[in-house]
């Protein structure tokens, strides 16, 4: 965002899902004038981490200090024109831009406190005028939470594929979404292993991760998987697995496969995706809305091609690797496993195993925290 005195230093987005970052290091102070393409900042998320490089040049105002973290897209500081406007405005800007103070916990007995965590009740959920008491968590429990699950039995279809939706949140309910599209399938619960988030969703219930070890399992129910996280995807992939689950690929009606197309398991092909002759799917990946893989490509497990990726031609993309919104790859490039991928970056070169590359054309930036 630009000023006639001064231009904000906006946090770049790490990967597909990261929402949040951390100022590990500043290469810059405060006042310090600042040059176009030098290093200012070093940024981590829980799976990257990346050197920041000035994209203007100018007078450079903090606004974030070290080890706080910094939403994405928040103004991480400013570039003034000249020392004028930094002394004019440089305090009044770090003021507005400064991140906002999270929301004081609720206030709570300890056996209320107790209480949530046996019902799997989120404190924040429940509005009342003063301390919450245990018969609060009782009386929301009843109506909203765990309690009212237990007795809700699943309504299972007896000419549809039963399925169970693994996640609670929007990719969960674009699963669902997807699924009723077919019209072969059927949604009888989500699941999720955060015991907060068991309860009711769009009227459906929402069970703790743990059913699936149970003996109240129906017949013949598969799962689908709805979690962002490449991770949480393989953890869960490999415990279905050793539990005789069926784990099933969604695909949009509206996406179009070739025939020669070779499909893992657990995949989620989502509407507008293409994916061209011989190419090959491994397991757990996701294939964003319009993204075209051409002829003879091979992306591996667990990765995440994100809204509008074009591949061209002979690509491999490695294991859990995520590919941004609109990014490209040029035919015949080999990305190794666990990258990422920046937003909007052309892919013309191999990339190694658990590097960040941006850019135009694409060059590495920094490299994972771990693997996946």
């Amino acid at each position: 965002m630009s000023h006639d005195k001064y231009t904000l230093a906006i946090t770049p987005q790490l990967g597909v899902n990261d929402q949040v970052a951390v100022i590990t290091d500043w290469y810059v102070k405060d006042g310090q004038e600042v040059g176009r393409g030098e290093l200012i900042c070093c940024l981590e998320t829980t799976k990257a981490s990346m050197d920041v490089e000035a994209e203007h040049e100018g007078v450079f105002k903090i606004f974030v200090q070290s080890q706080e973290s910094v939403d994405i897209n928040q103004p991480l500081g400013a570039f003034f024109l000249d020392y004028a406007a930094y002394e004019e405005l440089g305090a009044g800007l770090a003021e507005q831009y400064a991140k906002k103070p999270v929301a004081a916990a609720p206030v709570a007995t300890a056996k209320a406190v107790r209480l949530a965590q046996e019902l799997g009740v989120d404190l924040a959920d429940i509005t009342v005028s003063g301390v919450i008491r245990e018969k609060d968590v009782q009386e929301y429990a009843q109506t909203h939470g765990a309690e009212a699950v237990r007795e809700m039995a699943l309504e299972l279809h007896p000419e549809r594929k039963n399925v169970a939706v693994y996640g609670s949140g929007r990719g969960a309910y674009t699963i669902k979404e997807n699924l009723s599209l077919r019209g072969e399938y059927h949604v009888v619960c989500y699941l999720d292993d955060d015991k907060s988030k068991v309860g009711v969703k769009d009227g459906v219930p929402v069970l703790h991760g743990s059913f699936l070890e149970g003996v109240a399992v129906p017949r013949g129910l598969c799962v689908a998987l709805g979690i962002a996280d490449a991770s949480a995807r393989r953890r869960i992939l490999v415990r279905c697995r050793a539990l005789g689950l069926e784990v099933i690929n969604v695909i949009h009606p509206e996406a179009w496969l070739s025939p020669s197309v070779k499909l893992g398991c657990g995949n989620h092909i989502k509407a507008g995706a293409v994916i061209d002759t011989s190419s090959e799917i491994g397991d757990a990946c996701i294939i964003d809305n319009n993204t075209t893989i051409a002829h003879d490509n091979v992306i591996e497990s667990f990765s995440h091609l994100a809204p509008g990726v074009a591949l061209g031609s002979s690509i491999t993309i490695g294991e859990g690797t995520i590919v941004g919104i609109g990014a490209s790859v040029s035919t015949g490039v080999k990305i190794g496993a666990h990258c990422i991928i920046s937003v909007g970056s052309a892919v013309t070169k191999n990339v190694e195993a658990g590097m960040i590359v941006e850019g135009v054309p694409a060059r590495v930036v920094g490299q994972r925290r771990s693997a996946d």
